[in-house]
Formats: structure tokens, C-alpha cells, sequence
């Protein structure tokens, strides 16, 4: 899924946000928070996302297209801490 964002905050080793621009999606507001922990670090990503399609989109959304968009979320996830660790 090929999708343009934009970068509505950023504030360097503490959190990031963006908007959907262009793409698939009716709409996705995420906001990256990092914290730092004594043994590590913490990430906790909120996000506000809308399929394109209305009442079917919503519908796709309680069917499991959720879990599917966690999945790749974990996926970047682990890629953010192998990042972080190098």
C-alpha cells in the first residue's frame, strides 16, 4: 500500500506525528511517542484511521482488516528497535 504523508510534529528522541495525504486510506493521524526507560526504551503509537468506502469501510474494518494493519504495525515496530539498537 503505497501512501503520502505529512509531518505535523516532530521533536527529536521524544515523538513524531503525521497525516495522510494521499493513498488508500480515508484518513490516518499517527502520533510516535518514544520514552526512555531505564532498561530500554518504551514506543506507543496512536492512531486514527479511516478506510475509504464509508459504512463499507467500516464494516472491512470490524471484519479483520484491523488485525491485518497490527500485524504490519508490529512488523515496523521490530524494524524501529533493530534501528534504534544499531
Amino acid at each position: 500500500m503505497k501512501c503520502d504523508y505529512r509531518v505535523t510534529d516532530w521533536v527529536e528522541g521524544q515523538r513524531f506525528a503525521f497525516t495522510l495525504v494521499s493513498g488508500p486510506l480515508a484518513k490516518d493521524d499517527q502520533m510516535w511517542r518514544i520514552e526512555a526507560l531505564g532498561a530500554g526504551s518504551r514506543v506507543t503509537l496512536e492512531e486514527d484511521v479511516e478506510l475509504s468506502g464509508g459504512v463499507f469501510g467500516r464494516m472491512l474494518l470490524a471484519l479483520g482488516v484491523g488485525r491485518m494493519i497490527g500485524k504490519h504495525l508490529q512488523e515496523m515496530l521490530v524494524n524501529l528497535k533493530k534501528l534504534a539498537e544499531t
